[in-house]
């Protein structure tokens, strides 16, 4: 009795697994008839895969499946059982296009799929979508030659670091500092909670960004500078570590930006790495 269950079990596992796959197929048919009804010229795609959405969104993980497609002059997806993560990106919006490779470990077996990466710059800033399953590779290779762009392998790799929580200031004076963008937290006095309402620093292929907007390109940047928190007075006033960023501005005057960001030294560390420019680490007092 015990086996015949489980053999239902698996039956009707298998059943619903058959019936989810053909709806799905459906769903990118149906799409793309339903662009060719409306006029639009399909040029890339279309291909069934799963969108991660945005991942510098401020609550990542969501996925959904759905048909991806160059239509019109713009990348778009439209999901099946959802449209939370539609999108419908401009292809002279793109900034740049890659291939990571996600590795997971069944039964002792190393298993790679590729993640499709785009890197978007629209109207409200900054946007990097994330795709899985179905022929990527070659989608991305469509997608290149439809935007001029290299296709760049990264492997296991990563072309960007972050996001994470971070408050934006500027000096001000000699050795005072204001906020950068109003709205954000007291950088001075921060609360327990902070980092659940801050927004994100992120480290993008040539650009570091704040609030998807507010970009220093990493060719301008000239030295990083970490201050923990608690050292010499004037030197970090926050409650928290400061990374202050040294820059040349598009006339070639040197200009500076502060992060109190947590994991301060990890972000120098990965801008000395990735824009090859010196890191100074300031401790508190007594730090040897």
């Amino acid at each position: 009795m015990e086996i015949a269950l489980l053999v239902l079990l698996l039956a009707a596992i298998g059943a619903a697994l058959a019936w989810d796959l053909l709806a799905q197929r459906r769903h990118v048919v149906r799409t793309a008839a339903a662009w060719a009804r409306a006029g639009q010229t399909v040029q890339a795609g279309p291909l069934g895969t799963i969108s991660r959405g945005d991942l510098l969104a401020r609550t990542p993980g969501h996925r959904a499946f759905g048909t991806l497609a160059v239509v019109g002059g713009r990348l778009v997806f439209a999901g099946h059982r959802t449209n939370a993560l539609d999108s419908a990106v401009p292809l002279e919006a793109v900034r740049w296009i890659g291939l990571r490779t996600r590795v997971k470990t069944a039964w002792n077996r190393r298993i790679e799929t590729p993640e499709l990466v785009i890197h978007s710059e629209e109207a409200d800033g900054w946007h990097v979508t994330a795709f899985i399953e179905g022929p990527v590779e070659a989608f991305a290779a469509q997608l290149g030659a439809l935007t001029g762009l290299p296709v760049q392998a990264v492997g296991e790799a990563y072309e960007d670091f972050g996001p994470a929580p971070a408050v934006y200031v500027v000096p001000e004076g000699d050795k005072g500092w204001r906020l950068a963008v109003a709205g954000q937290p007291d950088p001075r006095a921060l609360p327990p909670d902070w980092m659940e309402t801050a927004r994100w620093l992120y480290l993008a292929p040539d650009r570091l960004l704040f609030d998807r907007m507010h970009a220093i390109p990493l060719a301008r940047i000239r030295r990083a500078v970490v201050t923990e928190r608690g050292a010499r007075p004037g030197e970090n006033p926050f409650n928290d570590n400061l990374l202050r960023v040294e820059y040349e501005d598009v006339s070639g005057a040197r200009c500076a930006a502060g992060f109190v960001v947590r994991n301060a030294g990890d972000w120098a560390g990965v801008l000395e790495a990735r824009a090859g420019v010196p890191v100074l680490l300031r401790g508190a007092p007594g730090d040897k």
